[in-house]
């Protein structure tokens, strides 16, 4: 007895019971399925295999970026001064997605503190363009005031004037103009300056719109020369805090 034929008898035999199984309607899906069994496998499993590899994807970013965090605190805790500096800088050029943004942000704070302004700008910088929300506002107005320490007021004054005109009038923080007045100022554009506090003046109330027409009056009068003078003395709160800080 030949095997092969045998095999081969049995074949359209259990194709013949499958298709006395199913409805007429079934039939053709049935015999599809038969003649493509192959490809359909090969798709299965190279779906499977997508999918164990996104998943072992995200379980490497997630390890990577505990680890960088790690790193991070670390350093923050064991190093000081110039030293941390140079450990975070090598820490941001390698670090993961997931740590990316706080390692800038410690390494701007890191570099002010050690009076290295251009690391600053330039780490508050990338920190805000991986941010379109809060924290990232945040950062540039950070960069902003690394650029001003460092004697950059052109550069500050352009980069805050872009910052403000991307954002609706809704959502720009008093302390984003106020900042940006300040830049102006420093940039030798006092007549800019005392515009941006009368802005501020006519959004505020109280004290605060006090203040800050006070410092457009003493811009305004005094010209280029108010650049040196300190400003007046702000409310203790909200916006007017931040002007305080903002103008010494």
């Amino acid at each position: 007895m030949n095997p092969q034929k045998n095999q081969g008898e049995a074949n359209p035999s259990l194709l013949r019971d499958l298709q006395a199984e199913v409805s007429a309607e079934s039939a053709p899906l049935l015999q599809f399925i038969l003649r493509n069994a192959g490809v359909i496998a090969a798709v299965v499993v190279v779906f499977l295999l997508v999918l164990v590899g996104m998943g072992g994807w995200q379980w490497y970013s997630s390890s990577r970026s505990s680890r960088d965090h790690e790193e991070l605190a670390r350093i923050l805790l064991q190093k000081q001064g110039a030293e941390q500096v140079r450990a975070l800088e090598r820490l941001a050029e390698d670090a993961s997605d997931g740590a990316r943004f706080a390692v800038n942000l410690a390494l701007g704070k890191s570099a002010v503190e050690s009076g290295e302004h251009a690391v600053a700008a330039a780490a508050y910088a990338r920190a805000a363009r991986m941010d379109r929300g809060a924290l990232g506002q945040a950062a540039a107005l950070e960069e902003a005031g690394a650029l001003l320490a460092a004697g950059k007021a052109a550069d500050a004054l352009e980069m805050l004037q872009t910052l403000r005109a991307s954002l609706p009038p809704e959502v720009r923080a008093p302390h984003l103009t106020q900042t940006l007045a300040e830049a102006a100022l420093a940039a030798g554009r006092p007549e800019q300056a005392a515009e941006l506090y009368l802005e501020l003046a006519n959004e505020s109330q109280g004290l605060h719109a006090g203040y800050f027409r006070a410092r457009a009056a003493r811009i305004s009068s005094g010209g280029t020369a108010g650049a040196a003078q300190s400003p007046d003395v702000a409310p203790a709160s909200g916006a007017g805090a931040g002007a305080g800080s903002a103008g010494k």
